[in-house]
C-alpha cells in the first residue's frame, strides 16, 4: 500500500526529481531520469508511470534548460555590451 504497485521505479524516482527540479540542480536529472523511465515503460508496456516520467520531462525542461538559455542571452549581452 506504500509503494505504488505496477509502476516503472524510474517513473517514481523521475517523479520526485521533477518535483524537485524547482531548485534547478535535480532538473537535468529528472530529464534524464524521465526520458529513461518512458523508453522502460515503451519496452514494458505492463508498468505504469507515464504521467510521472512526462511530467519529470517538463519539469526538466522548464527549470533545466530554459534557466540555461537565459544565461546564455546574458552572456551575449554582456558581451555585446562589454566590446
Amino acid at each position: 500500500m506504500i509503494a505504488p504497485v505496477n509502476t516503472s521505479f524510474m517513473a517514481i524516482l523521475a517523479g520526485y526529481l521533477g518535483l524537485c527540479s524547482v531548485l534547478i540542480f535535480p532538473a537535468p536529472f529528472a530529464l534524464i531520469f524521465g526520458i529513461l523511465a518512458l523508453k522502460q515503460i515503451k519496452k514494458n508496456p505492463d508498468l505504469d508511470g507515464a504521467g510521472r516520467a512526462y511530467f519529470a520531462v517538463a519539469m526538466g525542461i522548464i527549470f533545466g534548460l530554459i534557466p540555461l538559455g537565459f544565461l546564455l542571452v546574458a552572456i551575449i549581452v554582456g558581451a555585446i555590451k562589454g566590446g
